[in-house]
């Protein structure tokens, strides 16, 4: 399938996929651009390209992890938040977990704080000493499933759509 647009812009930066488009300008001029949208992938993953390097069981049901240093943080269903030390990659250890309230299913990481959402807040918990994370703070509103952190906002997604809050704590980085 062929689509043509014709769009305002000098330069675009274009991520193809088989259902989707997206197209970002970064000034602007009148020429015509041709898409083709691929019927698979740019690259298809085999099985054989693959490979388990390591693992480890945690209490609870992993639903959402982030990645930052040498730590792994996992939102753990009614577990909490579990911290993982993944310098060795063949051989992940948990370090350390809090317990939050509710069930967690959504985590961000900045700094030394893990914003967790458990479903009946956004948790914010410190994870300066990651044998020990203590919660600083919490948002509490009923159906918490995600967050996402921008600038000074945390978008939350819940129950019934999208909620933005602003939080003040100084990140050191």
């Amino acid at each position: 399938m062929k689509i043509r647009v014709t769009l305002t812009l000098i330069s675009t930066f274009i991520l193809a996929t088989a259902t989707r488009i997206s197209l970002t300008a970064t000034a602007q001029s009148s020429r015509p651009l041709s898409l083709a949208l691929p019927s698979q992938p740019a690259f298809a993953l085999q099985s054989s390209n693959l490979e388990l390097i390591g693992h480890i069981n945690i209490s609870g049901i992993a639903r959402a992890v982030v990645v930052r240093g040498d730590y792994a943080y996992v939102a753990a269903d009614s577990s909490g938040l579990r911290v993982i030390n993944v310098s060795n990659p063949a051989s992940p250890v948990e370090v350390g977990f809090y317990d939050t309230p509710g069930v967690s299913y959504g985590v961000e990481v900045r700094g030394d704080y893990a914003y967790v959402a458990d479903g009946t807040a956004l948790r914010i918990i410190n994870i300066s000493n990651p044998a020990s994370p203590v919660q600083v703070g919490s948002y509490t509103t009923v159906g918490v499933y995600d967050v996402a952190l921008s600038g000074n906002y945390a978008y939350l997604a819940v129950y019934n759509g999208l909620w933005v809050i602003m939080y003040l704590i100084q990140h050191h980085q």
